[in-house]
């Protein structure tokens, strides 16, 4: 399939047809055999599609269809045959004969009558057309003789096919999800670009490939749509690379054009990185590749726009990768042209002051403070060096001095200069204070609210301290809390001068005429960094609660080995109690718990091109019995071969929807997600089984921990467990929730829908300063009324919640959703998680800084 068009498929839900060549359009029956195979994969075409998709010719037409079904079936792992070891799990069915179109939408429906409806997009009651099966709501309904869809005569006498009888047993909805016509490539590249480079935290793999993508796609032509400042480094680097591998003829033009978003020495080797084919997250091992010689004088001539000192201390933040780089970029065949560019890397190279090199090195080592000769090479002293120094000898106020310099290392420091001055010099904290606030001011708005929610719990030690190191994957350890307590009223100082800044970025955007959002935001936490997170359905940011997918459901893995070597990947659960002790486990040593858990069989290879896969059920109630509290799901590699040396390997959970059923069945997917990086050992999520939610952890352990089975290491993971599970819920995260009801600021109206299904409305009172109607409406105080439904306002609304059905927001709103299953109507912005912290904290930043958060 055409790059761009996956692409805009997969974020948007939009199918962009090829322009229309000579040949014979296509005849009814194929149009619903392709619809009809869709719709096995749980998607549904919405009306302007099937027209304009049934008018191609039939070649094309076909060729579309085989796109869509191979790019949608690779989505939710449906791309791969999933036979498990014994034929007989879970129970021996036999094959039925395919149904045709209207039965399998009315399957559908016997599962969740509310479905979108193919005219209007919108999700609600929906009627099944007869003899067609495509679904219309009563709204829509104008009592045609004919579908608005397919243009087929209907049953003269009763034109809406019966609904099936209801099933003995219930069983979790499934949703189908409306594909609609996509208007211009270029309108959507556009936007998506500006999306992209709007974000204020580090993108995905995902969304840096796709950025990637539609910039190599569109060319330079695309600089017209990069906004005046790109937060984020990794975000510049990615975008000018991209530019520069789709067009290596305008190399120096194109640097030109990025030189005001390559403000320092780092922004500058995350393309010099990416051009010589590595990560432009700084991150992974390092090679070299030599640049063009036009992109070489350019990468040199940027990094001699800055200052020496500057330089130099960028330089040392990745010295082997500024040391390989210069391997390629040559910095002192430029001496005489740029001196301060050949003095930073040979400070950081420790290059041999000899012959005349050394000479003029040294003389450019003359006119920098701090840089000084030590055996015949340079060394640099700088402002790291000057404020760990003052921090060791307790100088308190001059570390604080230096680090107000730069808002961002000062913010990141914000816990422990706290402690320290509350506990050696008290006198000192209004100073800090007025230092935090100033900071606030100017650096990124992520880190800002990341450090207001990390001081909320610091009364009382963490149960754990847990830490997510930078890199491919996403990695995690631990250790114990042995720091200093804060007092309460100390952290409610310094809480209020972050929030009140927070509050300030907040109000400074356009108005909306209302907000309406899910209370349930609460249970999604902030994706703060998202650049190791694997290629998922679903985007759930790490930490994040959900529902399980019903009493009932199946978790399932499938990889492909390379040719000539062996991978033995293992699907397994462990089990434990309130306590964490373990109670028992399901994997490839024990196949039964009982009915609680059920094992496909262990396959010990996946030779391509068929791969293997496993499967394990999992029977909430059946699990609760047998004393579990926890369940832990584990995917491991038995005989040590990392992720990233497979040809494909993925997992994910499945709801189960009957009796009898096949391993795998497309339309129950809630989730799937990609394994990768140098790691053998992955946790997708963790279970509790009393409270019937599922912790979405999304993380691997250290590539060189060696985990062969579960039974072996059951105390390990319990500890992971419990660090983890108690870690995300002490409060030391920002959370979605807290995101939206800054946003709401900007509402003359706020409706929040319960969990009970109430809605209650807030509005700002004629005497409450802003800073106090975010707390009253993120802290669930007194209310301003109570409303049957939502009723929003006319005019631009912000929509955000776990679903996209709260409401049909008008022209000019913006939605965000975790789980999409309708189309956004025309004019309304849909938005990740990035997206509404970027539109929420961006504004009113004068000079934002980005970099890991606490």
């Amino acid at each position: 399939m055409h790059a761009l068009r996956a692409l805009f498929l997969r974020r948007e839900r939009r199918v962009f047809l090829p322009d229309p060549g000579p040949g014979v359009p296509s005849v009814a029956w194929d149009a619903a055999t392709r619809e009809g195979r869709l719709l096995e994969l749980g998607f549904v075409l919405a009306a302007p599609l099937v027209a304009a998709w049934r008018a191609l010719p039939h070649a094309q037409a076909e060729a579309l269809g085989v796109e869509l079904h191979e790019a949608l079936s690779a989505e939710v792992g449906a791309h791969r045959q999933h036979g498990p070891l014994y034929a007989a799990f879970p129970a021996a069915t036999p094959q039925l004969a395919p149904l045709r179109t209207k039965e399998r939408v009315l399957a559908w429906l016997a599962r969740e009558p509310l479905q979108p409806c193919l005219v209007c997009g919108e999700k609600r009651r929906v009627e099944v057309l007869d003899p067609c099966g495509h679904l219309v709501c009563r709204d829509c309904w104008d009592d045609a003789g004919a579908c608005a869809a397919c243009g087929q005569r209907l049953a003269a006498e009763a034109p809406f096919a019966g609904r099936p009888q209801g099933t003995k047993r219930p069983l979790p909805p499934l949703s189908l999800t409306l594909l609609q016509l996509g208007d211009s490539p270029d309108a959507a590249a556009e936007r998506l670009v500006r999306q992209l480079l709007a974000r204020a935290t580090p993108l995905s793999p995902q969304d840096r490939a796709d950025l990637a993508a539609t910039l190599t796609a569109v060319g330079p032509r695309a600089l017209g749509w990069f906004p005046a400042r790109i937060a984020v480094k990794e975000s510049a680097a990615v975008a000018g690379a991209s530019l520069l591998e789709a067009a290596p003829t305008e190399a120096a033009a194109t640097l030109a054009a990025l030189a005001s978003h390559l403000r320092t020495a780092t922004d500058v080797l995350a393309p010099a990185d990416r051009a010589r084919g590595q990560d432009p997250g700084l991150v992974g091992p390092v090679h070299t590749f030599p640049p063009a010689p036009a992109l070489r004088r350019g990468l040199l001539e940027l990094l001699g726009r800055q200052a020496p000192a500057a330089l130099i201390e960028d330089l040392r933040r990745h010295p082997e990768r500024w040391k390989r780089a210069g391997e390629t970029l040559h910095p002192f065949e430029r001496q005489r042209q740029l001196p301060q560019v050949a003095l930073a890397f040979a400070v950081v190279r420790r290059t041999p002051l000899r012959g005349a090199l050394g000479e003029r090195l040294r003389a450019s080592a003359a006119e920098v403070p701090g840089v000084e000769e030590r055996d015949g090479r340079l060394v640099y002293r700088g402002w790291g060096h000057r404020v760990e120094e003052a921090l060791r000898r307790g100088e308190l106020e001059a570390a604080l001095e230096a680090l107000a310099a730069r808002p961002g290392e000062l913010l990141r420091r914000a816990d422990h200069l706290l402690r320290r001055v509350l506990h050696e010099q008290p006198a000192l904290e209004p100073r800090l204070l007025e230092a935090l606030g100033a900071a606030a001011a100017r650096a990124a708005g992520p880190l800002v609210l990341g450090v207001w929610a990390a001081l909320g719990p610091r009364t009382a030690p963490f149960p754990r301290r847990v830490f997510f190191p930078k890199g491919q994957a996403s990695v995690v350890w631990s250790q114990a809390d042995d720091r200093p307590l804060l007092t309460a009223d100390a952290i409610a100082r310094a809480r209020a001068v972050l929030a009140a800044e927070l509050v300030r970025r907040a109000s400074a955007g356009p108005p909306l005429a209302g907000a309406v959002l899910d209370a349930g935001l609460r249970d999604l936490l902030l994706p703060l960094s998202e650049r190791s997170a694997a290629r998922a359905l679903v985007d759930v940011p790490r930490g994040s609660e959900l529902d399980v997918p019903g009493d009932r459901f199946r978790a399932f893995l499938h990889w492909c080995q390379p040719e000539n070597r062996r991978v033995d990947l293992d699907l397994s659960l462990a089990l434990y109690d309130r306590d964490w002790c373990f109670v028992g486990l399901c994997d490839y040593t024990q196949l039964r718990l009982g009915d609680a858990a059920v094992h496909s069989g262990d396959f010990t290879s996946a030779p391509p091109p068929k791969g293997a896969s496993e499967f394990l059920d999992l029977d909430l109630e059946a699990l609760a019995e047998q004393r579990a509290r926890y369940a832990l799901l584990v995917v491991l590699s038995f005989n040590d071969v990392a992720f990233d040396a497979l040809e494909e390997a993925f997992a994910g959970l499945l709801a189960l929807h009957g009796e009898t059923e096949q391993a795998f069945d497309p339309r129950g997917v809630v989730q799937r997600f990609d394994l990768r990086g140098q790691t053998k050992v992955a946790l997708p999520v963790l279970i509790d089984l009393e409270r019937r939610r599922l912790r979405w952890l999304g993380l691997n352990l250290a590539p060189e921990s060696q985990i062969h089975s579960v039974r072996g290491h059951r105390g390990k993971l319990a500890q992971l467990g419990r660090d983890l599970e108690a870690y995300f819920g002490v409060g030391a995260r920002p959370t979605l929730w807290d995101v939206a009801t800054l946003s709401a600021l900007r509402a003359a109206q706020v409706q929040v829908l319960r969990p009970s299904g109430e809605v209650t409305r807030y509005a700002r009172r004629a005497d409450e300063a802003p800073l106090a109607f975010w707390e009253r409406l993120r802290s669930d105080g007194p209310d301003d009324g109570s409303l049957g439904e939502v009723e929003p306002p006319g005019g631009p609304l912000l929509v955000a919640g776990r679903e996209d059905d709260l409401c049909s927001p008008p022209p000019g709103s913006e939605v965000y959703a975790l789980w999409w299953q309708q189309n956004l109507p025309a004019g309304v912005t849909r938005l990740a998680a990035s997206d509404l912290t970027a539109r929420v904290l961006a504004h009113g930043s004068s000079s934002a800084e980005s970099g890991p958060l606490p």
